[in-house]
């Protein structure tokens, strides 16, 4: 099985740089073979379906884990977990229906706020809450509106196995909690979390409203 190897590269790219790179225009064209046809793979147009990618990004969130230490090398973990949910915001910003990514928003949003931090195992919530709080501050008011079943589902959250307004208000009640908790979180994972809760809100807020 091919893969994307530049995903990695990717996701070490600062906020600035993916954002400038998603907002490139995005081109239909795909490969050609000598016979002039669309190349494929696995049924799907190179370049245009793009192949195998969701399958690197998954292969990506399955390896990210985040270390005791040393310090510098726990922290670029950490920072990397937050660049691939914001990465993977960023083209599903974009609208293109080749970057649907509904299930790794999920994933985000289960690990930070429907499992136990004792129980994250080898991941943190400095890592895990920034990088659920970067769905919302990209596509939150899309997310809002998402009504899309899927098995994920974390221990604290006994509802629907699907995006839904339940869910989103626990999401919010979460934020809220991580935001003002004392130990085992820092204080930008704090920041994260407050300000995804404020953004949560005002969504929320203009829906009643309309």
């Amino acid at each position: 099985m091919e893969h994307y190897h530049y995903v990695p590269t990717l996701i070490s790219w600062t906020s600035r740089q993916a954002r400038r790179f998603t907002g490139l225009p995005i081109k239909t064209t795909c490969a050609i073979t000598d016979q002039g046809k669309p190349r494929k793979q696995y049924d799907m147009q190179i370049w245009k379906d793009l192949p195998c990618l969701a399958w690197d990004f998954r292969e990506e969130w399955d390896d990210l884990s985040i270390p005791s230490g040393p310090p510098d090398q726990r922290q670029k973990a950490i920072s990397s977990v937050i660049n691939l949910n914001r990465f993977t915001a960023l083209l599903m910003a974009t609208e293109e229906p080749v970057f649907d990514y509904h299930f790794f928003a999920l994933i985000a949003f289960s690990d930070a706020l429907e499992i136990p931090p004792e129980e994250l195992l080898d991941k943190c919530l400095d890592s895990v809450v920034p990088a659920a709080a970067a769905w919302i501050e990209i596509l939150g008011e899309e997310i809002y509106e998402w009504d899309d079943a899927m098995n994920t589902r974390g221990p604290l959250w006994i509802g629907q196995r699907r995006f839904c307004e339940e869910r989103w208000s626990f999401w919010h009640k979460r934020f809220m909690e991580l935001a003002h908790m004392d130990e085992g979180i820092g204080e930008a994972a704090r920041t994260a979390a407050r300000k995804a809760a404020e953004i949560m809100e005002d969504i929320q807020n203009w829906d009643v409203e309309e």
